[in-house]
């Protein structure tokens, strides 16, 4: 049986660190190959475009144009149009199972994030977040919608809380504001990108407390999260990354609770909603239109 071109790139014999270089850059890029040229492939590559010549014909293949025809022959040969794709979805699998098995999964994914949380950094927590001049919650891309749910609902407890997104937050101004009187709640799932990396950084060099919400491990969030005042875990184990957010709502459910038991005056506040409610049936009397509920 002839060798694919990935197994052509792989088993090439005689090459230089170079052409190694180049080899490794195809394999990667091997879908992308009839969309571009061999001068472009160079420049990827980062080599000479001789060398992508001199390759290919180490390859067995005439010039670049002969490799790019048989890797698009390879493409067309594995590859449905989305119709098909659309047909072959038609058999889904039966729901109850699924459900099931959802069920289950996120069942003991909350019950571990809860179960295995340490009580001592929820109280801490809750005593920093209550005894901040401002809080901030910054989330990143995932857990964006968990981390605005979450400022929305400690707004209606703690003086100022706000919503930072972290696909914006590593901007000067969205941080330059921050200081040692407030204190940033970090969610981060699935991955520690570079927005959250300088966001760290950020609040280290200005002195600004911070605390984390994070579905790592143990050893990653202490390399990831140094000096954080606290670390609290989420278990997300055996489900995708939207499924993240069951285990996530709980704990911040849970964080709202606390600081609600921890500051129960909080709970006299008016809203947001009632302050507007109010201020517009004053204007309605005001102008003769009578009271919003009709007397």
């Amino acid at each position: 049986m002839a060798l694919t071109v990935v197994e052509r790139l792989k088993s090439v014999a005689g090459v230089t660190p170079t052409e190694a270089r180049l080899a490794d850059h195809l394999c990667h890029g091997y879908a992308n190959v009839p969309f571009v040229s061999a001068a472009e492939v160079a420049r990827r590559a980062a080599v000479a475009p001789a060398t992508v010549s001199r390759f290919v014909r180490k390859l067995g293949y005439s010039d670049y144009a002969a490799f790019k025809r048989d890797v698009q022959r390879e493409l067309y040969a594995v590859t449905s149009s989305p119709a098909a794709r659309f047909v072959a979805r038609s058999g889904l699998p039966e729901v109850g199972p699924l459900l099931a098995s959802y069920t289950l999964q996120t069942t003991t994914n909350v019950e571990a994030t809860l179960g295995g949380l340490e009580l001592a950094d929820l109280e801490g927590l809750c005593t920093d977040l209550v005894g901040a001049q401002r809080v901030f919650v910054f989330a990143q891309r995932v857990a964006f919608g968990a981390g605005w749910n979450l400022a929305l609902t400690l707004g209606q407890l703690l003086t100022d809380v706000r919503a930072v997104e972290g696909a914006r937050a590593s901007l000067a101004d969205e941080f330059s504001g921050f200081r040692p009187e407030d204190h940033v709640l970090v969610l981060a799932l699935s991955r520690i990108g570079s927005d959250v990396r300088n966001a760290i950084a950020y609040l280290r060099r200005r002195g600004v407390p911070f605390s984390v919400v994070t579905n790592v491990s143990v050893a990653a969030a202490a390399k990831a999260f140094p000096d954080a005042c606290r670390t609290l875990f989420v278990c997300t184990r055996g489900v995708s990354a939207f499924s993240d957010m069951v285990p996530l709502l709980a704990l911040c459910q849970l964080i709202t609770i606390a600081v609600e038991r921890v500051a129960p005056t909080a709970r006299t506040r008016l809203t947001d909603g009632e302050v507007a409610y109010s201020a517009f049936a004053t204007f309605a009397v005001a102008e003769g239109g009578g009271r919003l509920d009709g007397r």
